[in-house]
């Protein structure tokens, strides 16, 4: 609903900014239209720069916090990453290396990491610490989002058709399963999943 014009998206864009949400104003940059998404990208380095020079402290105690992810449970570690997307973009990148590493760093928080580093095109190599304890290298620019990726496609396609009219309560439940599944994998959805078919059958 709010992104039904790119008017309203640099409104949005604009109030992020004015609360150095310079991650998420980047994000929503890539969405205007292409003419317009050079201005905007420029428009949020200018602000970045500002605060650089304004406020090196502060972002220097947001970037120890985003290097120290790992420390804490879940809900510590997601409240850390929401203060990480008010770093600017060269600095969010820099704690991302060290964080996609990390082994103490959830795996749910991992995968919120890399989904903003594909939503900002980040076209630079970058390594990450899987769920089988060894290293990918991956470029987030490279990378389908999550809902994009065919092996993904297949598998809510064969959801819907086991049971989305037949059982909506069970194609919900398995949906959500599915989701949370999807979002531990990523990137590398397709390293594990094969077979999506056999993998509901798993499921079940």
């Amino acid at each position: 609903a709010y992104l039904t014009s790119a008017d309203l998206q640099e409104q949005l864009l604009t109030i992020e900014l004015a609360n150095h949400g310079f991650i998420r104003a980047r994000q929503l940059a890539w969405q205007l239209p292409t003419p317009r998404q050079g201005v905007a990208q420029a428009q949020i380095a200018a602000t970045e720069a500002t605060l650089k020079t304004r406020a090196p402290q502060t972002l220097h105690t947001r970037l120890q916090h985003f290097y120290h992810l790992g420390d804490g449970g879940l809900l510590t570690q997601q409240r850390r990453f929401a203060e990480a997307l008010r770093l600017p973009l060269a600095e969010f990148i820099q704690g991302s290396r060290f964080v996609l590493r990390d082994p103490f760093v959830k795996p749910l928080v991992k995968s919120t990491v890399v989904q903003s580093l594909v939503q900002l095109k980040v076209d630079q190599e970058l390594t990450m610490l899987w769920l089988d304890d060894h290293e990918y290298p991956f470029t987030p620019a490279a990378c389908l989002p999550l809902e994009a990726m065919p092996v993904v496609q297949v598998g809510y396609a064969e959801l819907a058709k086991r049971f989305a009219n037949s059982d909506p309560l069970t194609y919900q439940a398995r949906l959500q399963t599915f989701n949370l599944h999807l979002a531990l994998l990523y990137p590398f959805v397709d390293k594990a999943m094969i077979d999506p078919g056999r993998w509901i059958d798993e499921m079940s």
